[in-house]
């Protein structure tokens, strides 16, 4: 007997398939359908799992985002979170000035007289000091002397925007022909008087009532001592140094990063504080010059 040619055996074939899709009832034909549904299950669990990849990895238009990029950006939303707070504390400051003395409105009563831009060569070698080193050029070393605050800086024409993007560091502690020693906030030496401020839900910082000090611990740490209040529990983070005679504006010295109680009087709290950033990323600093 002849077997049947390859083109015979799929036509019969087809008309089969038409046979049980059409004219079948679907009771009879289920069963066949059925082992093939487990391949549609698989194809789930492929296009769940490729989607989630997709959404964890990229982000802005399908671009991904490396480590570096991520640190940036976070890096800027601090910055940006210092300028606001730092701006609404100079307003309110201001309003202040202008409810007091309205016949000196529209003059400035912060006393800056410049800031001066820095760059940072050099680190202390002792571990007993936090200190660094900056050079200045010519034109700006008739503005410093010792006593100045130093903030964070940047390599751009230093203004008021930004310095309310940056924090304080220290303060100047020598002046010479052309190097300035800048006495870190956590320098074991370094002592001042600070606020600390929590954050409103609509960005701006509300400081607290008292006054409180602040101190440096050396190894990057700061702390204020012997608080009235538990200011980390009651939701506050960020800590302020006021406006003074030598600080021409309210500017942040870091943040607070934890509280216990003291062992000697249970009702007042040490603070744990932190730079914005460890000073070993500095690479330039503004001095803010209130000399006339």
């Amino acid at each position: 007997m002849r077997l049947p040619s390859k083109s015979t055996t799929f036509l019969v074939l087809m008309l089969v398939s038409a046979l049980a899709a059409f004219v079948l009832p679907a009771a009879w034909t289920n069963w066949l359908r059925s082992p093939f549904q487990l391949r549609g299950l698989l194809q789930l669990c492929m296009t769940w799992g490729a989607r989630s990849v997709r959404e964890a990895f990229t982000d802005l238009g399908g671009v991904p985002l490396t480590p570096d990029q991520v640190r940036e950006i976070l890096r800027e939303h601090d910055a940006l979170q210092r300028q606001v707070g730092h701006q609404e504390l100079r307003l309110q400051e201001q309003q202040q000035v202008l409810d007091a003395l309205t016949a000196l409105r529209g003059q400035s009563s912060d006393g800056l007289t410049a800031v001066v831009l820095g760059k940072v060569i050099a680190y202390d070698a002792d571990p007993r000091r936090e200190t660094i080193q900056v050079m200045l050029s010519g034109a700006a070393r008739g503005y410093v002397e010792t006593g100045q605050w130093v903030a964070a800086g940047a390599w751009e024409t230093p203004t008021r925007t930004g310095v309310a993007r940056q924090w304080l560091v220290g303060t100047v502690s020598e002046v010479h022909s052309q190097l300035v020693r800048v006495r870190l906030t956590t320098d074991p030496a370094f002592a001042t008087e600070v606020k600390v401020a929590r954050v409103l839900a609509d960005g701006t910082w509300q400081p607290a009532d008292q006054a409180c000090e602040l101190r440096g611990l050396g190894r990057g740490r700061m702390e204020i001592r012997a608080a009235e209040e538990d200011y980390y529990k009651s939701g506050y983070r960020m800590v302020v140094a006021p406006s003074s005679a030598q600080l021409p504006l309210s500017l942040s010295v870091g943040r607070v990063e934890g509280a216990r109680a003291r062992d000697d009087s249970p009702l007042h709290f040490d603070l744990a504080v932190t730079p914005w950033e460890t000073p070993r990323t500095l690479r330039y600093v503004y001095i803010l010059a209130t000399r006339p």
